[in-house]
């Protein structure tokens, strides 16, 4: 009796959207599947953080005075296989992906060869 009691004291306390969702969870009746992908969706979609506001920097590519800072203070060596690059022969590269809402900025920029850059190893 005291199992009883148990069950529908938590039943009582718990969320009926979850309750439906274990419901519809237990058949593969069209309404049900249709319950669960709703309610998946609207997780989903409610849970991520603004898909649809990714305010990248305007700015994609380093100005001039920042490739000459990044390449300064790289000490004009790739970040990523140490070769020496000339001035005029090395890509500034964003440490955090500018897709990823990285900054052009001399902080997220660093000194990458030409075949580093190119080849994606350095991702």
């Amino acid at each position: 009796m005291r199992q009883i009691n148990n069950d529908i004291e938590n039943i009582e306390n718990q969320d009926p959207k979850i309750v439906r969702f274990n419901d519809a969870c237990r058949n593969d009746q069209p309404d049900s599947m249709e319950y669960r992908h709703n309610y998946l969706r609207k997780y989903i979609m409610t849970s991520v953080i603004d898909l649809e506001q990714r305010n990248l920097d305007p700015q994609r590519n380093f100005t001039e005075a920042q490739r000459l800072a990044i390449w300064n203070r790289g000490d004009k060596k790739c970040a990523v296989c140490s070769t020496e690059v000339e001035q005029d022969n090395w890509d500034a590269d964003h440490i955090i992906p500018h897709s990823r809402n990285g900054r052009t900025v001399v902080s997220n920029g660093r000194v990458l060869c030409v075949s580093c850059n190119r080849s994606n190893l350095h991702n």
